[in-house]
């Protein structure tokens, strides 16, 4: 995407920066003058001050704030201040903007109003930090930078572009189930792991522990009958047919995974096992493209990002 103005998510270590530009083709000069270096600390800014002298290059800095994550990344004060300043002084050195991520809003009960507090805290912060920018830059920087907040968990508290004008939000596209939340309630679950069947047992049987199959049905009827998928292991829990789970003795496989189901379960051998993802990014890059499923049948296919590329 040589176009895209493209802003890390997360700080690049320097070997590994080092190593980009070294590997860097010559007619992509372009579009890695369009890349924003996110850097969290002082002594990072440092080691990407020292690249851009050695490559005798620009660099466009993005300031990763502290707005009450704890992640890292720089809160309003005087060490911002001095990396403002440093940026500033520094000809080979751009301000491009900051990032204030704060996923960890939604996690925080609403009672007594920590949520609300929590949120108007991180926007305080962001709005100090720009303000600090403000006293170090001239109108027409500021006017360009990227305001980077929210993601998918968070990204419905924004309306207006008054605090930030780019937000990163993706899964909640496809909504894995660690984005099963009540910002969240309106998406839908629009990702899923499709699995074969390749054996069905109507019963479980222990391997060495044959003679206790009867107690432990007994125990957990939801062990009375055996499925056998291919593949499994994933970052995922199983959705249909209702009432799978893995065999905790057995144990997880990459390669047949034991599923269990009670004496109810109707499935059969090449029917389909379904799985929803705890992610999206993570879980996506471990398959091929993604098969479009539409009016009952499967209408297209669509790649996933190569991170390789």
């Amino acid at each position: 995407m040589p176009e895209a103005d493209q802003l890390l998510g997360k700080p690049l270590q320097i070997q590994a920066a080092k190593s980009y530009f070294d590997t860097l083709p010559e007619d992509s000069g372009a579009s890695a003058d369009k890349v924003q270096w996110l850097i969290d600390t002082p002594e990072r800014l440092v080691q990407y001050k020292d690249l851009a002298e050695a490559l005798d290059r620009t660099l466009r800095i993005n300031i990763e704030l502290d707005v009450g994550l704890h992640r890292g990344g720089f809160e309003p004060g005087a060490e911002l201040q001095a990396t403002l300043r440093s940026i500033r002084q520094s000809p080979l050195l751009e301000l491009a903007g900051f990032m204030g991520y704060e996923p960890h809003i939604p996690a925080l009960p609403t009672a007594l109003g920590w949520r609300d507090r929590a949120l108007a805290g991180a926007w305080a912060k962001y709005r100090d930090s720009l303000d600090q920018a403000a006293s170090v830059f001239d109108e027409a920087t500021m006017s360009r930078l990227t305001r980077n907040a929210a993601g998918s968990p968070t990204y419905r508290y924004y309306e207006t572009t008054e605090l930030a004008n780019e937000i990163s939000a993706g899964s909640c596209l496809v909504k894995p189930t660690h984005f099963d939340s009540e910002l969240l309630e309106p998406h839908l679950p629009a990702s899923f792991i499709a699995t074969p069947v390749i054996k069905f047992l109507p019963t479980t049987r222990m391997p060495g522990l044959e003679f206790a199959d009867g107690a432990g049905r007994a125990w957990d009827p939801n062990y009375s009958k055996t499925v056998y998928i291919n593949g499994g292991h994933w970052l995922a829990d199983t959705v249909d047919p209702p009432g799978l789970s893995s065999n905790t003795p057995i144990g997880l496989s990459s390669n047949q995974e034991m599923l269990n189901g009670g004496p109810n379960l109707e499935i059969a051998a090449d029917e389909f096992v379904f799985f929803r993802p705890h992610q999206s990014e993570a879980v996506f890059l471990q398959f091929g493209d993604i098969a479009v499923y539409e009016d009952g049948q499967i209408v297209d296919f669509w790649p996933v990002f190569d991170a390789s590329a």
